[in-house]
């Protein structure tokens, strides 16, 4: 044989062994509900949940080997953090209270058991974890919290929830029109068919198409001149920008008669001619030429060879 069949053999045996541990409680006044459904779950499946007098327990078993532990309020097993087996079980606990009512509503606990001979305690938030070595003493060491007459009636409500969740889910009724009655051939309308049309579909597109590209073809062409204009407008201005040092003039002038044939109205500063005011006659602003010709500025005001009838 065999370790993959021989391995399925021992996991039901130890399934066999949990249930076979829950069914003992029976003889103490418990209640054992085996592989129900979840509670508004179409596929969830609970392990066990059973009800006693120290209040409702949903038992959920694992066969997980490695190491367990239980440290600062988080499950670990082989040294990974499980929380999400603990939310689950959480929230198996929150489906199953509420389908009781009264007391035992609020004494619904989740458990997690570990199918191992060897013995697990612990508490993780509201979840208990425990093994099948000592399952059956963690449930009945609590202390009690319900009456037998509360017992039955919650073994009640969950039989009966439990029974409503396995079913299938009701379906909505349907608003069915009533259907008319078809009149015989004779009295029908004569059928009004469509005329074909002469030209195709394919055809007026192609020709709609042609059309666009012919106006922005036409546009393109007008819009020609304006754009040649544009062009050499730019390059013009090019030319003027970039040009050779040959056609730049000198930056120091010995007298203001040589430096107002290039600046007619002087230089200055740029402080210096923001403080001259009018509308004409404003220097120039030139700080490499003011201070290559500062000598020419005898008034020592930023101004070189500014005009005089300002």
């Amino acid at each position: 044989m065999s370790a993959e069949p021989m391995e399925r053999l021992v996991r039901r045996h130890r399934t066999r062994a949990t249930g076979a541990i829950l069914d003992s409680l029976r003889a103490d006044g418990w209640s054992v509900f085996s592989s129900v459904r979840w509670p508004g779950s179409r596929r969830g499946d609970v392990s066990h949940v059973v009800v006693g007098p120290p209040g409702v327990f949903v038992i959920d078993v694992k066969d997980w080997a490695g190491r367990i532990e239980v440290r600062e309020n988080s499950f670990w097993c082989r040294g990974r953090r499980q929380h999400r087996v603990i939310g689950q079980a959480s929230e198996a606990a929150l489906a199953v209270a509420g389908l009781v009512s009264g007391p035992a509503a609020t004494t619904v606990r989740s458990a997690l058991c570990f199918e191992r001979e060897e013995p697990l305690v612990g508490w993780c938030h509201d979840v208990m974890i425990c093994s099948t070595a000592n399952l059956r003493e963690m449930l009945t060491r609590r202390p009690p919290m319900l009456s037998s007459d509360e017992v039955t009636l919650a073994s009640i409500e969950l039989d009966l929830g439990f029974r409503a969740a396995a079913g299938p889910p009701p379906r909505t009724p349907r608003l069915q029109m009533p259907r008319q009655k078809r009149l015989p051939r004779e009295l029908r309308e004569p059928r009004v068919r469509r005329p074909e049309p002469r030209i195709s579909r394919s055809f007026r597109r192609g020709v709609l198409k042609l059309t666009v590209l012919a106006l922005i073809g036409l546009l393109a062409v007008s819009q020609l001149p304006k754009l040649v204009d544009y062009g050499e407008n730019l390059k013009d201005r090019a030319v003027e920008a970039v040009q050779p040092e040959s056609m730049l003039p000198a930056i120091g002038f010995d007298s203001c008669q040589a430096l107002r044939e290039v600046y007619p109205d002087g230089v200055g500063t740029v402080a210096a001619v923001r403080r001259v005011k009018g509308p004409w006659g404003v220097p120039a602003i030139q700080p490499e030429v003011y201070r290559a010709s500062a000598v020419l500025d005898k008034d020592r005001d930023g101004l070189v060879c500014e005009r005089s009838d300002r």
